[in-house]
C-alpha cells in the first residue's frame, strides 16, 4: 500500500514537474516571441535588398556642390562649372557658369540657369546648349522651375514674383500684398505656387500661406495665425508644417485639422497624398526621434520609432529612406526595416534618380547606389 501512494505522489510530482516546465516555455515564448519574429523579419525581408554602390564621382571644387536629378542623367553645379554626368559616373558635358550669383534649377528634361545680380535667366538643352535666354528682368533672390517648363522667380524688390513660361517669355507678374516674402514652393503636380508670406498687422504679426496658378492667378490664402512656415506642401489638401505643428487646409483655404504634441519637427517631405516627417516627442523627460507618415487630411497616420534623428528623408513608389550620421536606412511604405548602409560620408543631400537608383552628395563628391 505504502508502495502504492509512492508511485502516485511520484507521478504527481512529475506531472507537476511537466506543469512547471509548460508555464516556463509558455512564458518564454510570450516574452521572447516578438523579439525573435522582429528579428526573423528584419534579416528574412532585408535578404529581400540589396544597396549596391555603383558609381562614385569627386568634382574640383573649392565650394559645395548642388546636384539635381535630371532625365537620365546628375546636373552638377560648382561655382562657375556646370557638368551633366550619366548614372554609371561619366561626364557627358560642361559648360561655364559665368556672374558671381549664377544659381542652376534642374529638374526632368528642363535645365536653368539664373545669374540673381545681373537678372538674366537661361534655359539649356540636355548637351547645355543654351535655347533660350533673356536678359534684364531685374535683380532676384531665388527662382523655382517646373518639369513643363515654367520659371517662377522671387524678385529683389517690392514683393513681386514674375513666372515665365517655357521660352522664357514673361507671362505674369505677381504683386504679393504683404510686408515680407519668404519662401516659394511648387505643389506636388507644379500647377501651383506656394508663397509662404508674414506680415504685421494691428501690431500683430500674421503669417500666411499664399497660392498662385502658374499664370499669376491667386487661388487662395491660408491663414497660419501667426505660425512660421517652415514647409509647406499642396496635394488633395495643402499641408502647412511648422516647428511644433501640422496643418491641413481644404481647397478653399480653410483648416480642417491640426496636430500639435510634437516637441520639435525636424524633417518632412511628400509624396503623393501622404506626407513623411521626422519628429521628437517628450516620453517621461527624455526626447524620442519618431518617423510618422500622415494623410494630407490628417486623418491617418502611422508611426516609428527611431534611435536616432534622420538628418535626411527621402521617398518614393517603393522605398522610404533616412539618413543619419551617413548611415542609409531603407523602410517600405509599412515602416518596415530593409536594409541598413553605412556610407561613411558626410552626406548634405539625398535624391532620387528613379525608383532603383538613389544619389547622395556631400561637398564636393557624389555617389550613385542602386537599389534591388
Amino acid at each position: 500500500m505504502a508502495r502504492r501512494d509512492y508511485k502516485v505522489k511520484s507521478a504527481h510530482k512529475h506531472k507537476n514537474w511537466k506543469d512547471y516546465l509548460l508555464l516556463v516555455v509558455i512564458a518564454l515564448v510570450v516574452f521572447f516571441a516578438p523579439n525573435v519574429l522582429a528579428f526573423v523579419k528584419l534579416n528574412y525581408f532585408s535578404s529581400l535588398l540589396s544597396i549596391k554602390q555603383t558609381a562614385s564621382i569627386d568634382v574640383d571644387s573649392d565650394v559645395p556642390i548642388s546636384v539635381y536629378a535630371v532625365t537620365d542623367g546628375i546636373a552638377c553645379c560648382s561655382a562657375d562649372k556646370l557638368c551633366l554626368y550619366s548614372y554609371d559616373g561619366e561626364m557627358r558635358c560642361q559648360r561655364q557658369l559665368f556672374g558671381k550669383q549664377a544659381v542652376v534649377r534642374a529638374t526632368g528634361d528642363q535645365i536653368v540657369v539664373a545669374d540673381l545680380a545681373k537678372g538674366e535667366l537661361a534655359k539649356l538643352s540636355d548637351e547645355l546648349e543654351v535655347v533660350h535666354k533673356t536678359r534684364d528682368i531685374g535683380q532676384m533672390i531665388d527662382i523655382v522651375a517646373t518639369a513643363k517648363g515654367d520659371v517662377a522667380c522671387q524678385m529683389a524688390n517690392d514683393n513681386i514674383i514674375k513666372i515665365f513660361d517655357g521660352n522664357l517669355t514673361e507671362k505674369a507678374a505677381i504683386q504679393v500684398p504683404t510686408d515680407d516674402l519668404i519662401k516659394m514652393s511648387l505643389s506636388a503636380d507644379q500647377t501651383t505656387l506656394l508663397v509662404s508670406v508674414v506680415a504685421i498687422e494691428d501690431y500683430v504679426f500674421r503669417s500666411y500661406v499664399l497660392q498662385y496658378d502658374m499664370n499669376g492667378q491667386p487661388i487662395g490664402t491660408s491663414d497660419l495665425e501667426g505660425d512660421l512656415v517652415f514647409k509647406s506642401y499642396l496635394m488633395d489638401h495643402q499641408v502647412i508644417v511648422t516647428q511644433s505643428k501640422i496643418k491641413s487646409y481644404n481647397k478653399e483655404s480653410q483648416k480642417v485639422a491640426e496636430i500639435v504634441n510634437m516637441d520639435n519637427i525636424d524633417q518632412s517631405t511628400s509624396h503623393k497624398q501622404f506626407l513623411y516627417t521626422a519628429y521628437l516627442s517628450e516620453e517621461d523627460g527624455v526626447k524620442q526621434p519618431y518617423l510618422s507618415i500622415y494623410s494630407d487630411d490628417l486623418s491617418y497616420n502611422q508611426k516609428l520609432k527611431l534611435a536616432v534623428m534622420p538628418e535626411h528623408i527621402v521617398v518614393n513608389e517603393k522605398f522610404i529612406i533616412t539618413c543619419a550620421e551617413g548611415v542609409l536606412y531603407v523602410y517600405d511604405h509599412s515602416l518596415r526595416s530593409l536594409r541598413s548602409l553605412d556610407t561613411h560620408r558626410n552626406i548634405g543631400d539625398i535624391q532620387w534618380l528613379d525608383v532603383s537608383h538613389l544619389m547622395t552628395s556631400e561637398q564636393s563628391h557624389i555617389d550613385i547606389y542602386s537599389l534591388e
